[in-house]
């Protein structure tokens, strides 16, 4: 990632640039699995299967996440903490 109001490499990106790299498989058939659980009951799972040869190549991936809503010091909900929507400064009176 490349930051500043340009980047002189590559006219044209005002603001900054993702440079994105593909992934090159190995030769022959290949897979990569991944497995995290952690807190709130997190589960990160991601698994990548790849084919490589001399005339062609070919990659294929999935990923799955999920968590629990987080709770406060009391036992309650960030969502019952926090509204959902918080009003307009329009709507606020003056101090």
């Amino acid at each position: 990632m490349v930051k500043g109001p340009y980047d002189l490499g590559h006219p044209g990106g005002l603001g900054g640039m993702v440079d994105v790299v593909t992934k090159k498989p190995r030769g022959g058939w290949a897979g990569d699995l991944s497995l995290t659980y952690g807190s709130y009951d997190s589960v990160n799972v991601s698994g990548v299967l790849s084919y490589g040869a001399p005339r062609s190549d070919a990659l294929a991936g999935y990923a799955y996440k999920s968590s629990q809503m987080p709770r406060s010091g009391d036992g309650r909900r960030l969502t019952e903490v926090y509204p959902a929507r918080t009003p307009s400064m329009s709507s606020t009176r003056p101090c």
